[in-house]
């Protein structure tokens, strides 16, 4: 921040919307003159929020330096405030009367499943007078289209990982784009991406699809199926089928673009016996990891079951944090406020799947001494009085003494 009083501010405002990340931006702030300072926080033209973005990635890298392997993934969603009409600097998003921002994240998790934070942000308004166009893509190169984005988020990702530690970039259809491959191969980088296209190869077939339907059956595995909007979580049997190629460059790209193929290690997944009135499972996944035999797919599709924690994070912004209901008028508050309330999102999600992957972690990762006392008195529903009082826990050799006071912020302390 460029004032140390910002700094104050910004620190403050965490907290506050981290306590009470649903309520509104009064309700969080406690005092009005709490949140007209927020307010005026975000309407400061000396507040950028790509700052806010990458004091969080500075945090985030130096929690990557003791992975060995970390997961770089990508996505792009939809922030629609059409329900603001009066809301300026906003551009179209599927259709001309949507109005709102999109925003493309790239989420850091470890190969154990713990979101450790954001990599890269970058937050959009289109322009609505390319509306309409949308047939006119193919003839453009990738750099001129919002495809770039996620080779941006690449390049700005992979740069700060350490050279003795393997970043891989994993993402959905969307993300089936050349360049993309072209680029993480010539680079440091691995990737594990969806294929949705059926692209040429370097094989007799000549088709990929085709090519990984020829490979013989290398053996199934059992993975959990997240719930959505449509299906209930399931456990889903997938049978699996391996095979490596080259893809061929698409014939609207030139050769000065690029590299004419790249290698790929090919993974098909298909669901067996789904239940009934289910879409079977069906993944086609493209990477550069070594892949040359069961385990080390079991592994690649293990991976890309984590791509469901950045649809959460997305999922915790609009739902938990409900970004999309703030009326801050202008796309510029809104840029700011989300890169706030993206620190918010991120540490929610992160103590949730903290204490699920790694149960018997001492909670002080992630809560002060005051916080997790407090939490603990009040769990165990010992009475709140302002006497000393004689307690004796089954957890303690000896008879302990605590004594309950309210401070200032509102919490409650005791010792032993």
């Amino acid at each position: 921040m460029p004032d140390v009083r910002l700094k104050r501010r910004l620190v403050s405002m965490i907290e506050q919307m981290s306590q009470q990340p649903t309520a509104s931006v009064p309700v969080a702030c406690g005092q009005w003159s709490q949140s007209k300072a927020a307010y005026r926080f975000w309407d400061n033209k000396k507040v950028d929020a790509s700052a806010i973005v990458t004091a969080h990635q500075a945090s985030t890298y130096e929690r990557t330096n003791t992975e060995q392997i970390v997961l770089a993934i990508q996505d792009t969603t939809d922030l629609d405030f059409t329900h603001h009409p009066h809301t300026t600097g906003l551009g179209y998003l599927e259709a001309e009367y949507l109005q709102g921002l999109k925003v493309h994240t790239t989420l850091a998790v470890s190969t154990a499943g713990v979101p450790l934070g954001g990599l890269n942000q970058s937050v959009w308004a289109r322009d609505n007078q390319q509306l309409g166009k949308k047939h006119q893509r193919k003839r453009k190169e990738t750099k001129d289209k919002e495809s770039q984005r996620w080779l941006d988020a690449e390049q700005e990702t992979v740069k700060f990982i350490s050279p003795t530690q393997t970043l891989v970039t994993v993402a959905d259809r969307e993300a089936d784009i050349f360049d993309l491959f072209s680029q993480i191969e010539a680079g440091r980088g691995e990737f594990l991406i969806r294929a949705t296209h059926n692209r040429c190869v370097e094989s007799e077939l000549s088709y990929l699809m085709p090519t990984i339907e020829s490979a013989p059956i290398e053996g199934d595995m059992v993975v959990n199926i997240h719930r959505n909007p449509t299906t209930a979580a399931r456990l889903a049997k997938l049978q699996i089928q391996l095979t490596t190629t080259s893809l061929c460059s698409p014939a609207n790209r030139t050769v000065a673009q690029g590299k004419e193929s790249v290698s790929v290690n090919v993974i098909l997944v298909t669901e067996i016996d789904p239940p009934a009135g289910v879409k079977p499972i069906r993944w086609l996944l493209l990477t550069t990891l070594p892949v040359t035999n069961l385990a080390q797919a079991m592994t690649c599709i293990r991976y890309y079951t984590l791509r469901w924690l950045i649809e959460r994070y997305h999922y915790t912004l609009k739902s938990g944090c409900q970004i999309e209901q703030l009326q801050l008028q202008t796309a510029e508050r809104i840029k700011r406020a989300f890169a706030t309330y993206s620190v918010v999102a991120w540490r929610l999600l992160w103590i949730t799947y903290l204490a699920r992957m790694e149960p018997e972690i001492s909670c002080e990762v992630c809560l002060e001494p005051d916080e997790w006392q407090a939490l603990a008195c009040h769990s165990s529903g010992w009475p709140r009085t302002s006497q000393a009082t004689t307690h004796s826990g089954s957890s303690c050799a000896v008879d302990c003494q605590i004594r309950w006071f309210s401070r200032p912020s509102g919490r409650w302390l005791s010792w032993c």
